[in-house]
């Protein structure tokens, strides 16, 4: 499993049906969400290559993949934060950890969250960034 993760990891940004990712995509979240029950890697890479402070003005975009990044911190919080530190010269890092900080809909409860991200192995760096920033919610 481990290889396989590091394996699709070393994959860039993956296009779909031969679409170029593009930030604050609609489509790219249509496809995550569709995927939920069969994440990989590089879908969850691709979910978050299109986070980008430019899309605060897209109010349709940014309450979904609010929704959406919480909802896969809280299925799948290993492999996302694993994304996140491995590539994160590759996505908008910043944006991310501020979408972290408001959850738009309280589906997620964030103290388990918060339980979950102290289990997994990160960087100290990166966990104390993401529990820092859920603790804010």
């Amino acid at each position: 499993m481990l290889l396989f993760f590091f394996m699709s990891m070393a994959l860039a940004p993956q296009a779909i049906f031969g679409q170029e990712i593009k930030k604050c995509d609609s489509g790219i979240l249509k496809n995550t969400s569709d995927q939920l029950d069969h994440l990989t890697p590089t879908l969850v890479l691709n979910f978050l290559s299109t986070f980008d402070q430019s899309c605060v003005n897209n109010a349709e975009f940014s309450e979904w993949s609010n929704e959406l990044l919480f909802t896969l911190l809280n299925q799948n919080t290993e492999m996302v934060l694993l994304v996140i530190q491995d590539k994160g010269k590759d996505i908008d890092k910043k944006s991310i950890l501020k979408e972290m900080e408001s959850q738009t809909l309280d589906k997620v409860d964030i103290l388990k969250l918060i339980e979950k991200v102290k289990k997994v192995k990160l960087s100290k760096d990166i966990k104390d960034e993401v529990i820092s920033r859920l603790s804010k919610n």
